[in-house]
């Protein structure tokens, strides 16, 4: 049985986690005891695409897509005729990872075959790959990490631009929330829609941890009303606006976490 796991931070692929594939569906393995389930889609010529869900942290790597450095935006078409502007990062020399996988990894659903490329910048990069005609393998690693298989908003364009810095700053800073207790690392992913006024509205938590943590409910409530500036020639209102953050949460009593700061 093969064997398979991802280190994201490097995106190298090193034994850890049995993977089994069955009929024409993704690989599909988990080990339980770490919190990880993973499905894989690997190629001859060595190439491969991962959707894995680690201790409740979704991600998606394409080994064999040479970003270069930072964040790109990336083109992912699909035969079907669904095609989607997406934020994508480097990850390692030959790899890149999706800023929003669950978008990324819904796009991914679905037999035929699935293009990458890069819309702007230098490396110029273009990736054709066959994915399965099953994924119900994906499906499982998107539920693992409570993600929907259909998200309304995957319809709408991702907005590109950046927040007001001085609107954002205002935003973060206007509670204190500081106080004692054992701090934890967390992580949140939210998405906003971008008002007539340019302002953010309507903001959903993705993902937030530690898994239950209110992080990314504070994360979406400062973020609400912050004005965004679009890039030039872009439309904005409509437009999906993403953030994901890190920060250190205080542990004030065993049930109840709230961010540092």
């Amino acid at each position: 049985m093969k064997l398979l796991m991802i280190a994201a931070a490097a995106c190298v692929l090193t034994p850890a986690v049995a993977m089994a594939q069955e009929t024409d569906d993704w690989e599909y393995g988990e080990d339980a005891a770490k919190g990880v389930s993973a499905a894989v889609s690997r190629y001859d010529t060595g190439q491969a695409i991962v959707v894995q869900c680690r201790a409740g942290e979704l991600s998606v790597v394409v080994q064999g897509l040479e970003l270069g450095e930072g964040r790109r935006d990336l083109r992912v078409a699909r035969t079907d005729g669904r095609r989607d502007d997406q934020p994508w990062r480097a990850m390692a020399p030959t790899a890149g990872g999706a800023e929003m996988p669950g978008r990324a990894a819904r796009m991914l659903r679905g037999g035929g075959a699935v293009q990458f490329r890069t819309l702007a910048g230098t490396p110029a990069a273009r990736l054709g790959l066959e994915l399965p005609a099953e994924s119900a393998s994906v499906d499982r690693v998107l539920t693992a990490c409570g993600r929907p298989l259909q998200d309304e908003r995957d319809a709408l364009p991702v907005f590109k631009g950046e927040p007001d810095r001085r609107s954002l700053e205002q935003a973060l800073n206007r509670r204190d929330l500081r106080t004692p207790g054992t701090e934890v690392p967390a992580a949140a992913e939210i998405t906003c829609i971008v008002g007539e006024d340019l302002r953010l509205r309507d903001c959903l938590v993705h993902q937030s941890l530690p898994v239950g943590s209110l992080y990314g409910l504070e994360m979406a409530e400062r973020t609400t009303g912050v004005l965004v500036i679009p890039a030039e020639g872009q439309p904005a209102p409509g437009t999906v606006y993403h953030q994901s953050g890190t920060n250190m949460l205080r542990v004030v009593e065993r049930t109840e976490i709230v961010p540092a700061n």
